[in-house]
């Protein structure tokens, strides 16, 4: 079984297949780890690594819009979730510059597979 780190580091590789302009190929290549028949506890610790790398990436936002303690980083990432709710639930997923450059779908859900 993986440590927590390793797992989030898995997470960290899915995430990058994922934003591949392949997005079939990533999710083939995730689907092979994800049902390996000698690791079956696979799917359990790659969600609980991507909800890590979540929290992990939710903080670091809070951060920089400002939260320095670690109350302060709570209350910004509730706030920043609100926030991603309210747009899904009005079916406006928050508008997101991909690449350096702003090129690229303006939101991850205009990239689809």
């Amino acid at each position: 079984m993986l440590t927590p780190t390793e797992a989030t580091k898995t997470a960290v590789e899915f995430l990058q297949l994922w934003l591949e302009p392949e997005r079939e190929a990533a999710a083939a290549q995730i689907a092979k780890v994800m049902c390996d028949p000698n690791q079956p506890e696979t799917a359990t610790t790659a969600l609980a690594a991507q909800l890590n790398l979540s929290m992990f990436l939710l903080y670091m936002l809070a951060q920089e819009r400002g939260a320095t303690s670690e109350t302060e980083i709570q209350n910004a990432a509730d706030r920043i979730l609100h926030e991603l709710a309210i747009g899904l639930s009005e079916q406006r997923p928050p508008q997101v510059r991909s690449g350096m450059n702003g090129t690229g779908p303006s939101s991850p859900w205009q990239k689809t597979m």
